[in-house]
């Protein structure tokens, strides 16, 4: 099951754009992106809310560049994401 979470925010990394702000239609993006992966919407909205909480879209477009460049991400980007997915097991496992 956290393969499955851990995917979702690696799929999510994919539809960032290059500026630095969570705004409302980013976040609305990433909810419908997951939500049309065949996720609950409640599931969608919890996860996204975590990784915009723990990471700035700055960072979450820095891990979205280097996934496309073909590049394995630093240990301290895994680390990161690694938190992010371990705490949407946690908080939105039940959604």
């Amino acid at each position: 099951m956290f393969k499955k979470y851990f995917y979702i925010l690696f799929v999510l990394i994919f539809i960032s754009c290059n500026t630095a702000d969570w705004t409302d239609d980013r976040l609305a993006e990433a909810v419908n992106f997951c939500t049309k992966s065949g996720n609950p919407i409640e599931f969608c909205e919890c996860s996204v809310d975590i990784l915009s909480t723990v990471v700035t879209y700055d960072e979450f477009s820095n891990w979205n560049n280097q996934i496309l460049d073909g590049k394995h991400p630093t240990g301290e980007v895994v680390s990161k994401m690694m938190s992010v997915g371990k705490k949407v097991v946690e908080d939105c496992q039940s959604k």
